[in-house]
């Protein structure tokens, strides 16, 4: 009896516990710290500033992760958002299930603070290091970001050159 009462005690917490853990970004930026330069379609993003992400103690190593991804995709990162075209702000959580650990991700680019221009998920769960699992994550959302702008600036008429390609020549 006192193991079953225990038990179901536990599982309160762990489904306060996991209730808590929210993915989802804020709704909005403060405008103090939205770019000053106003980006109007996604294909008008060249300089991103990535906010500091919340919920985990792996944000840092995340953000500097999805910084080297976006970079090798041909987007400049840079230091403030009064330089930048569009600002990225997330939440990260990390959890281990049955043995592997599990990475949820959810990102907003902002271009002002009622501009969303980009919203990008992401949730993966495999073995390996925790370092192993974020760089996936960030090379997929790097991804996806690449693809949404690509497709925005072909459906503009913009012209895409592809980085990799001009890097490898």
């Amino acid at each position: 009896m006192k193991r079953t009462i225990f038990l179901l005690a536990l599982l309160a917490i762990y489904i306060f516990c996991a209730s808590t853990q929210d993915t989802t970004p804020a709704k909005k930026p403060p405008a103090a710290t939205t770019p000053t330069k106003v980006a109007k379609h996604l294909s008008d993003v060249h300089r991103i500033f990535l906010a500091d992400f919340t919920r985990s103690e792996h944000s840092e190593l995340f953000r500097s992760l999805l910084a080297e991804k976006l970079t090798s995709k041909g987007f400049t990162v840079v230091k403030t958002a009064e330089t930048a075209d569009a600002m990225l702000i997330g939440n990260l959580s990390i959890d281990e299930v049955q043995g592997r650990n599990q990475v949820k991700a959810s990102v907003m680019l902002f271009a002002g603070p009622a501009n969303e221009l980009w919203e990008g998920k992401l949730s993966l769960r495999q073995s390996g290091s925790v370092e192993q699992i974020l760089d996936v994550a960030a090379e997929g959302l790097a991804e996806r970001f690449s693809v949404a702008w690509k497709r925005d600036a072909k459906k503009r008429g913009v012209k895409v050159v592809d980085v990799a390609t001009a890097v490898n020549h």
